[in-house]
């Protein structure tokens, strides 16, 4: 039996790269972004 799942992502910095990984993750259908930190607070 086939169970679809999604790909739970964490994202630790969240600079210029973070931000690019942040859009790309949230095109994927079965990825679901649960978290982010930075050490930057804004």
């Amino acid at each position: 039996m086939a169970v679809n799942r999604k790909i739970r992502i964490g994202i630790i910095g969240v600079g210029q790269i973070g931000k690019h990984h942040i859009a790309k993750y949230k095109e994927l259908p079965d990825v679901e972004l649960v978290g982010c930190s930075d050490i930057n607070e804004k």
